[in-house]
């Protein structure tokens, strides 16, 4: 089902709260356009496929206006600004860091200029090179499977995970869709080693994506003894109401839409600011939507005299975990006020409060360390056997390009828990 066929369908007659929350979800995204809740979502088609009635995986698929190339869209919605665009705005974070770096600075300006001319430009090269292969083999011509548009996408409580059903769901996406490619979105073996495994039985390949965080603030209680975690909450004693001039409220469904727009400020003055313009933009109508239709519950960081917010949070939780797509401060306040440390806490404090584990998403891999949090590889699976040879190239390019990076990271992730003292993932 695609497009406003998914508003005929009758999300309440199972009785399920899965269904009934997908509806409300894809509903509003089918009605109007995705771009009225995610900017950058542009020429992106919801859809939906239902498994046995039962459980609903969000689809999205690219209209031709986006086949025929640009840039600038959300990579939660197009495979080229996930694997082209997003590492080419990497490369140059990276570059910007180390071109500031005190350790360069002191070697004068001929190390600069080395940096940039010797490894800044000729990375930035390869990444143009690689972006017109995956032009030329229509890397976006894909649908993303289990696809909310958010950066993590939990799966529903019964996903395709034993091999009839996965290669069923597989089956029927090739005949509906012969000429595109399918992508698996967020996947990982803490999460989802049993959807991995029938993907994987069903001709999916794997293609690493990012390094994600788990933590386990419900049934891990040593996390709440770590030092990190005990000046964290010392912080929060010393600046939230009645000791200190911030506290925490939900935003009601009443709220005026200026409260709405600043969380999206603040989500766009981390995620987009300081990062990427490829992290998905949401909108005041996301927020609001999100409020009054119960996908997100969402908290701000508000001085307690004027009520002007400082910081939000929105999270979602599912067949056991929690996970927070929506997240930003005032980055222009000092470190010392500790936004970023408070919003982080809360986040342990309302997993331990549902009983989740939270799903820390990616980024701030030795803050969420020193804060008990144990680390996984997370890939795409991607299925494109019944495409032609030059659609596959771009996927085969990447698996043979990060499969050796994931290895990687995953001895990595495994050094890292046991300096931690955590299991890893």
């Amino acid at each position: 089902h695609w497009g406003r066929e998914l508003c005929e369908l009758d999300w309440a007659a199972t009785g399920s709260d899965a269904l009934e929350y997908a509806g409300r979800y894809l509903g509003a995204f089918a009605k109007a356009t995705p771009t009225l809740y995610v900017r950058n979502a542009r020429a992106t088609e919801v859809g939906v496929a239902l498994l046995d009635g039962a459980t609903a995986l969000p689809l999205t698929r690219p209209t031709r206006e986006r086949n025929r190339g640009g840039r600038g869209d959300a990579y939660t919605a197009s495979a080229r600004a996930h694997f082209v665009e997003y590492v080419e705005d990497e490369i140059r974070l990276l570059a910007d860091a180390a071109l500031r770096s005190p350790r360069l600075a002191a070697h004068g300006a001929l190390a600069r200029l080395a940096l940039r001319w010797c490894v800044l430009v000729p990375l930035l090269v390869l990444v143009r090179v690689w972006g017109w292969l995956a032009a030329w083999a229509e890397l976006d011509r894909c649908v993303f499977v289990n696809n909310w548009l958010l950066s993590t996408s939990l799966h529903p409580p019964r996903p395709p995970a034993a091999a009839d059903a996965a290669a069923a769901l597989t089956a029927a996406l090739t005949a509906s869709l012969p000429d595109h490619a399918l992508v698996y979105r967020s996947l990982d073996e803490h999460t989802s080693a049993d959807l991995l495994a029938a993907l994987r039985a069903a001709g999916w390949a794997t293609i690493p994506a990012r390094y994600v965080h788990f933590q386990r603030p419900a049934d891990d209680a040593a996390l709440w003894r770590r030092q990190a975690v005990k000046t964290d909450l010392k912080l929060a004693a010393k600046r939230l109401s009645p000791s200190g001039p911030l506290e925490w409220r939900a935003l009601a469904a009443d709220a005026p839409m200026a409260e709405y727009a600043r969380c999206v400020e603040l989500y766009e003055l981390l995620y987009v600011g300081r990062y990427s313009g490829c992290n998905p933009r949401f909108t005041a109508a996301f927020v609001a939507l999100a409020v009054r239709a119960r996908l997100l519950t969402v908290l701000v960081l508000a001085d307690a005299a004027s009520g002007a917010i400082d910081g939000v949070l929105g999270y979602y939780a599912r067949n056991g975990y929690l996970t927070c797509p929506l997240f930003g401060y005032d980055t222009a306040q000092p470190a010392a006020a500790g936004l970023y440390r408070l919003l982080s806490l809360k986040v342990l404090q309302e997993g331990r409060r549902l009983g989740v584990e939270v799903h820390a998403s990616g980024g701030a891999a030795g803050f969420k360390r020193q804060r008990g949090a144990a680390s996984a590889v997370e890939y795409v699976a991607v299925h494109d056997a019944h495409l032609p040879g030059r659609r596959r190239a771009a996927w085969l390019v990447l698996r043979a390009l990060l499969k050796p990076l994931a290895a990687l990271a995953t001895q990595d992730a495994v050094g890292c828990a046991a300096v931690a003292g955590v299991t890893p993932n």
